[in-house]
Order: C-alpha cells, then sequence, then structure tokens
C-alpha cells in the first residue's frame, strides 16, 4: 500500500496519524467522484439533496460520503476517520456516478 510519506517530507509537519493509514488512492477516487457528482448538479450547495432524488442513493448515505471526503481532503480538521468509513464512502459515489451515468 502506498503511503502518504511524501506528504510529511514535502510540508515537514506532521501528517495526522489516521491518515497514514488509509490508502490514498482511495481517498484521491472519493475526491475525484465527489467533485464529478457535485458538478452534475445545478445547485452545488443543494447536492445531497439534488443527488438523493437523481440517484435513489440515500441523502443519509451521500451526506456521510460527502463528510468523509471533506476529511480527506481537509485531514487536520478531523481527529480520526476509520478504513471503514473511507470503504463505505467510496461504495457510496460509485453507486451515485452510476446511477447517473
Amino acid at each position: 500500500m502506498t503511503t502518504l510519506c511524501a506528504f510529511h517530507d514535502f510540508y515537514d509537519m506532521p501528517a495526522p496519524r489516521w491518515i497514514t493509514q488509509l490508502d490514498p488512492c482511495k481517498m484521491i477516487e472519493l475526491i475525484c467522484l465527489w467533485n464529478w457528482l457535485v458538478r452534475q448538479c445545478p445547485a452545488p450547495s443543494y447536492a445531497v439533496e439534488y443527488l438523493a432524488r437523481h440517484t435513489g442513493v440515500s441523502a443519509q448515505r451521500l451526506h456521510e460520503a460527502r463528510q468523509v471526503r471533506n476529511s480527506c481532503a481537509h485531514p487536520y480538521e478531523v481527529a480520526h476517520l476509520p478504513a471503514h468509513r473511507l470503504d463505505k464512502a467510496l461504495a457510496t459515489a460509485l453507486q451515485a456516478v452510476q446511477a447517473l451515468t
């Protein structure tokens, strides 16, 4: 598994411990998928509601996927992110993408 050692080396600051224990490829995939999903919405600030209506994925699962995506994009904002939440968020995003394509 690839690690985020370059993150630590580049900025010369400690990476949050939880982020070094997740698959960075999954984190990047989730960020990219969520970005694509939001771009499909006429009003990005209502992305969860729009996506729930148009994909059949529950608003609760989409909201959680957005929270996990935000944790991946802003790792210093959270204390911990379990791998199973990342996997679930990624599965949710993939389900929503498949429903729109």
